[in-house]
C-alpha cells in the first residue's frame, strides 16, 4: 500500500470515528436537548420556584411539631430564575441542599445529602396537585449498601402547605420514608 493511500485511510478513519464519538457523546461535550415549552417549564419549575421563601415543619394537623422536631426549610431562584435552591435544616449539622433545574423536557432534583452521596431524581409524574420525582443516577455513592434518596413527592396542598414525601435505598430496596409537612412561615 503507497503512502499516500495509507495517509486516505487513516484520514477517514479518524473523520469515521470522531464522527461517532460526536454523536455518542463520547467527545465529552454537552448533551444537547430540546427545551420544555414555556406552559411544560410553568408546570414544572415554575411551581417549585413558587415555594420561594422560608418553610416550618408541621403536624399533619397544621399545629406546631414538638420543640425536638422543629426544622426550617427555604427556597430561592438562583441562576438567573433557571434553578430553584431549597436548603434544608439550615444551620444544622443535618443541613442539606436540593436543586431544582430543568433539562429539556424534565424538571430534575439533586440532592446534595448529608450522608456525602447526591442522588439525582428525574420528575416522573407530573401534575396539578404533585411532583413524582424517580431515582435517575448518583455520585459519590461508596457502595451498593449505602443508602441513597430514590423518590421525593412534592404535594402542594394549598398556597403555604405543601408535603415532601422521601424514600430512600440500600441496594435497590426502600430502607426510609420521611414526611414533612411544611406551612409558609408567617401563615
Amino acid at each position: 500500500m503507497s503512502i499516500t493511500r495509507c495517509l486516505i485511510a487513516c484520514t477517514l478513519t479518524s473523520l469515521c470515528l470522531t464522527t461517532i464519538g460526536c454523536q455518542t457523546g463520547g467527545g465529552g461535550g454537552p448533551r444537547i436537548v430540546n427545551a420544555a415549552s414555556p406552559e411544560r417549564k410553568a408546570a414544572m419549575l415554575d411551581k417549585v420556584a413558587a415555594l420561594e421563601g422560608t418553610w416550618v415543619n408541621v403536624q399533619s394537623n397544621g399545629q406546631p411539631v414538638p420543640a425536638d422536631q422543629q426544622g426550617t426549610i427555604t427556597f430561592s431562584k438562583s441562576s438567573n430564575g433557571s434553578a430553584v435552591r431549597e436548603v434544608m435544616f439550615p444551620g444544622s449539622q443535618h443541613e442539606m441542599t436540593n436543586m431544582y433545574h430543568m433539562d429539556g423536557q424534565d424538571l430534575v432534583v439533586t440532592h446534595y445529602c448529608a450522608m456525602g452521596n447526591q442522588p439525582r431524581m428525574r420528575c416522573v409524574q407530573p401534575g396539578a396537585s404533585e411532583l413524582a420525582f424517580g431515582f435517575d443516577s448518583a455520585t459519590n455513592v461508596r457502595s451498593s449498601e449505602e443508602e441513597c434518596m430514590g423518590e421525593l413527592t412534592l404535594r402542594f396542598i394549598d398556597a403555604n402547605t405543601i408535603e415532601q414525601i422521601w424514600n430512600s435505598n440500600k441496594g435497590g430496596v426502600r430502607t426510609s420514608h420521611a414526611v414533612f409537612t411544611l406551612k409558609r412561615k408567617g401563615t
